[in-house]
Parts: C-alpha cells; sequence; structure tokens
C-alpha cells in the first residue's frame, strides 16, 4: 500500500494506493492552525478492515442497485446481498489497489485502475482514472472512465468530513441547493419519485444545524447553481463549499461516528427507472464528472 502526499500554502492531502483513499485533508487557516477534516484511521492496515469506505473511491456503481438490470434486451444478474449490490459489492474499487503517481508540481495525484469484465456480475472492462488536485483552498475531484462493453458507472467519493476536529456533527450547520429527494423503499432503493423537501427534515434549503437528523438520502441538485451544498462549524469558523456537475448528491450522517459523506453522483438504481438521469457507459464513450470542495475560514477574507 502506498501513501503520497501533496499540499500547497492552504491544504495538505495524503493519500493511498488502496481504494484511492484520502487518508487526511489538512486546511491551514491564516493564523497558521491546521485541522484535519476528514474522519481517518491512524493504521494503515485498518483501511483492509473498514466496513464503512472511509476516504474511498466508489465504483463501478456508487449507491444501490437492485439484483438485476437490462441493457440492450440483455438482461445481467449482479452481486447482491438481500437483492441490493452497495457500491459496487464487496469487491468495489474502495477495496482495490490503484496505480498512483504524482505531478511533477506536486499539487495532483492520479489514480488508475481496470476493472475486469464480469467483476461483481457487471458486463465490460472498464478503465477508471482519477485525480485529486489542489488549487489553493479547493480539492478538485475529477473522474474519467472508458469502457469496452455497455454498463452501468457510477463513481463518487466516500470521505467523511467533520470540520469541528472531530466534535459533533450535529453541531454543523448544513445548506443543501435542493428542493426535491429521491423517495426511498425499505431497502434505501429509489422508487423512482422525487419528493419536496419543503418544510420537511430535509429542508436545508438554508443553513441550518444538523440536528438528530441522521441521513442517508440522494438530494436532487438545483442546476446552474454555484454552490450545491455548504458545511459550517462555529466551533472552527471553518466552511466547506461543495460544488458538483452530478445530479445528485447522498447526504449521509452515521449514527456509529462524527462525520458526513456528500456522495457527488448519479442516482442509484437508475439502470432500471427509465425517468432517472442514464448511467449507462457505452463504448467510445467517456464517462467524466467533476466535484470541489473549497474550505474557508471565518479568520480568512472572502
Amino acid at each position: 500500500m502506498k501513501k503520497i502526499t501533496i499540499e500547497n500554502a492552504y491544504l495538505k492531502l495524503k493519500v493511498l494506493s488502496y481504494g484511492g483513499i484520502i487518508q487526511s485533508l489538512f486546511f491551514k487557516n491564516k493564523n497558521g492552525k491546521f485541522t484535519n477534516l476528514v474522519i481517518n484511521k491512524k493504521k494503515l492496515s485498518d483501511y483492509k478492515k473498514d466496513k464503512w469506505y472511509l476516504g474511498a473511491i466508489i465504483g463501478r456503481y456508487a449507491g444501490r442497485l437492485s439484483s438485476s438490470y437490462q441493457i440492450n434486451s440483455v438482461k445481467y444478474f449482479i452481486n447482491n446481498d438481500n437483492g441490493i449490490q452497495l457500491h459496487g459489492s464487496p469487491n468495489g474499487w474502495n477495496s482495490r489497489i490503484w496505480s498512483i503517481k504524482k505531478n511533477k508540481g506536486g499539487n495532483k495525484v492520479t489514480l488508475d485502475y481496470t476493472c475486469q469484465n464480469g467483476s461483481s456480475g457487471h458486463p465490460g472492462e472498464v478503465k477508471a482514472k482519477v485525480t485529486y488536485k489542489l488549487l489553493q483552498n479547493t480539492l478538485i475531484i475529477n473522474y474519467k472512465a472508458i469502457s469496452d462493453k455497455p454498463t452501468p458507472v457510477n463513481i463518487t467519493n466516500h470521505s467523511y468530513f467533520n470540520l469541528s476536529d472531530g466534535g459533533e456533527i450535529k453541531d454543523h450547520k448544513l445548506f443543501v441547493n435542493s428542493n426535491k429527494h429521491l423517495e426511498l423503499d425499505k431497502k434505501l432503493l429509489p422508487t423512482g419519485k422525487l419528493l419536496k423537501v419543503k418544510n420537511t427534515k430535509f429542508d436545508f434549503s438554508k443553513l441550518a444545524n444538523i440536528g438528530n437528523n441522521y441521513l442517508d438520502d440522494c438530494f436532487v441538485v438545483n442546476p446552474k447553481n454555484k454552490i450545491n451544498a455548504k458545511l459550517f462549524s462555529s466551533k472552527t469558523g471553518i466552511s466547506m463549499e461543495v460544488k458538483t456537475d452530478q445530479p445528485g448528491i447522498v447526504i449521509f450522517t452515521p449514527r456509529s461516528f462524527n462525520g458526513i459523506c456528500f456522495e457527488t453522483q448519479k442516482f442509484s438504481n437508475s439502470p432500471n427507472i427509465k425517468s432517472f438521469p442514464n448511467t449507462i457507459l457505452f463504448p467510445n464513450k467517456e464517462y467524466t464528472h467533476q466535484t470541489t470542495f473549497t474550505f474557508k475560514s471565518i479568520n480568512d477574507s472572502e
């Protein structure tokens, strides 16, 4: 397992070849204080036992898929647990070794992985490339993939953020630029319906305390907005702005520890719901996806 560190005047990022994991992300405000903004494991070996996908690249399909889907009249039955394949199955990209290298400028890490045809029941060999780049106070994540057969592709990163030095996540304030979220069934699979967030526990249209709202839900991103989500800790004065070109953000706050995920992606189970954004990647086409995380401090000038 290799580890690469890149840094600039604002951020310091440590990335592992195992799962393409973001092990740590330090932000330095103008007072010179460093704060690690992601939940992590101190021992690298502990990541192989981790069940929470801490900091990992998720693929070939982020979120939940039912046990089968159809492409061009061919039905594919995929590896599943009780009818659900979560985050690409136990053999997903979060547990694979990626090739990893740092660019000469020292501000970017590039990761490559080839997922074999038939992996977890999916058709097609998928070649994926993910880059983590630091640009001033912003972490930019770019995803690319190609396939030699039609196959579902939906990639994201599964970092759990905490802007208050490990403090309570319920004390953070959250903003989500969304009017609707996906209705889920008992297995957390989307039904295909979009529900309004207004006057519900999902309404974060204004910056508000997370409180005791435990979320594992996909918010439909409002198009053409500069900021898709924002997180703020009054304890440290640090804020994080999330921008993505994807149609959804799964926001997840586990009960087991103080972290919050912003899984930018297309919708779960899209291959089985015609009204959802297309997630089938065809040969001679390229999957692309960009998400940025920008960090600021109330001690910094805007």
